[in-house]
């Protein structure tokens, strides 16, 4: 459902505000230091001197940026071009008539939840598009949003694409929260975003994705992203001041679980879960093998652990963050790397994991590892 509306006003583009808060230590505290083997200087346990280091903010939640005169009650979303917009009562149909290039603006919170049963996903974006959540909350549940150049079985109908990228497609999601409430029993559940192949990358800019993870019998179901499918050639996956959160005891789940391989950019976010990375193996999919990650200025925190390896060849660089547990979990050790260059820890990291050059040293009594 759709119609064609000149815009009154030309479109205002606010600025998004992100609140910056810091974490930091000041002088003659203790706690463990990270730091490059050239500066080191103090015992285990002595008091020192400390410059103040600033850590990544919690992403808050994201502020509107366009507004639209003139619409229909019922519209839930718009693709502007130029100077007029069209205004769909669908989200699914809006992604679906999206061309190569063109945005999709969400108007208003919205809730796109399917029945339980055949229903796998609430909507698709099956090509290069932005979907633009202007600051409001969308509530998905099961597989959440499919994000492929395919058909699936969305709200039960079949739907075709106006232009669909065969590989290598690109998708950008911004400004938006998209939160899985929905108690779940059974599989596939607890995701927000699922991606099925032939991606190129997926950007997420200022996004806050959660699950109730209290609510899953199948708490290995949970993962806000899933990057699924069986593709070869490894898609660029780039979080940026974004906040991606299973449960707040960071109990259950994954905040990413790749099955295939990836390359994954996390700058300026926080993400919370029992796994915040999990690179599983190969299984009707190609595996994450030969993945790379780069984790900087970020919150990682995990009851299990901030990486877990269950596939070889994966490198993770991570620099300037917050880990609370442990660092990385290895059911396969086979070509594995993690390289950490600075940040701050809730326990002691062992040498191996460390970038050539740094140590792990104790500056302070409340458990820190710097």
């Amino acid at each position: 459902m759709k119609q064609k509306t000149k815009l009154r006003r030309m479109l205002s583009l606010l600025f998004v505000a992100i609140c910056a808060s810091t974490v930091a230590f000041g002088v003659g505290v203790s706690a463990w230091s990270l730091m490059t083997s050239s500066q080191n200087q103090w015992a285990d346990n002595e008091s020192v001197a400390t410059s103040t280091t600033s850590y990544a903010a919690p992403a808050k939640a994201p502020a509107a940026t366009r507004t639209f005169d003139g619409l229909a009650e019922t519209t839930v979303a718009v693709i502007p071009d130029g100077n007029s917009y069209t205004e769909y009562t669908d989200l699914a149909e809006a992604f679906y008539d999206a061309s190569a290039g063109q945005t999709v603006v969400l108007v208003k919170d919205l809730d796109i939840s399917v029945t339980q049963g055949a229903d796998q996903f609430c909507a698709e974006i099956p090509n290069s598009i932005t979907f633009d959540g202007n600051g409001n909350t969308l509530t998905v549940n099961r597989r959440g949003i499919s994000v492929a150049p395919q058909s699936n079985n969305v709200k039960g109908k079949f739907l075709a694409p106006a232009a669909v990228s065969t590989y290598g497609f690109n998708v950008t999601i911004q400004n938006v929260t998209i939160q899985n409430t929905a108690a779940q029993s059974r599989g596939y559940g607890g995701r927000c975003i699922t991606t099925r192949g032939k991606l190129g990358s997926l950007t997420l800019d200022n996004v806050i994705l959660t699950t109730d993870g209290t609510n899953y019998n199948n708490t290995n179901a949970i993962s806000p992203i899933f990057i699924g499918g069986s593709q070869a050639t490894a898609a660029t996956i780039n979080v940026t001041n974004s906040s991606i959160i299973t449960d707040a005891d960071a109990a259950k789940g994954d905040a990413i679980t790749t099955i295939n391989p990836i390359v994954l950019n996390i700058t300026g976010s926080t993400l919370t879960a029992a796994n915040v990375i999990n690179f599983g193996e190969a299984d009707e999919s190609a595996g994450s093998n030969g993945s790379t990650v780069n984790v900087a200025g970020s919150t990682l925190t995990a009851s299990v652990a901030a990486f877990h390896f269950y596939d070889s060849n994966i490198a993770v660089d991570l620099a300037s963050s917050t880990v609370t547990g442990a660092v990385a979990e290895f059911e396969s050790t086979s070509g594995n790397a993690v390289a950490i260059a600075g940040g701050q820890f809730s326990q002691v990291v062992d040498d191996a994991l460390l970038a050539e050059g740094y140590i792990c040293h104790k500056v302070a009594s409340d458990g820190l590892y710097l």
